[in-house]
């Protein structure tokens, strides 16, 4: 059973019967430089990913986190996917 943590970053290993695991820290309010250079303060969270090679080949790991991101922050299609 996972809990939640106040920590911001999660490290997460698999274990001997798990395929993957996904880790996100909780979100927290940072400074961040937009595309324009203006700063902004944004909520953040730190996401890991760990899984078994011999299953899950890198590439589509990353492609994983990837959509994850864009989703996450795309409010609109963060709706479709969760049906809301």
């Amino acid at each position: 059973m996972l809990k939640c943590y106040p920590e911001s970053h999660i490290y997460v290993t698999c274990t001997d019967q798990q395929v993957g695991i996904l880790g996100v820290g909780r979100s927290v309010k940072e400074i961040v430089v937009k595309d324009d250079n203006s700063t902004a303060i944004r909520k953040m969270a730190y996401v890991s990913f760990s899984y078994d090679h011999r299953v899950i080949d890198g590439v589509l790991a990353s492609r994983f986190l990837g959509s994850l991101v864009e989703v996450i922050e795309n409010e609109s299609l963060l709706k479709e996917v969760l049906k809301i």
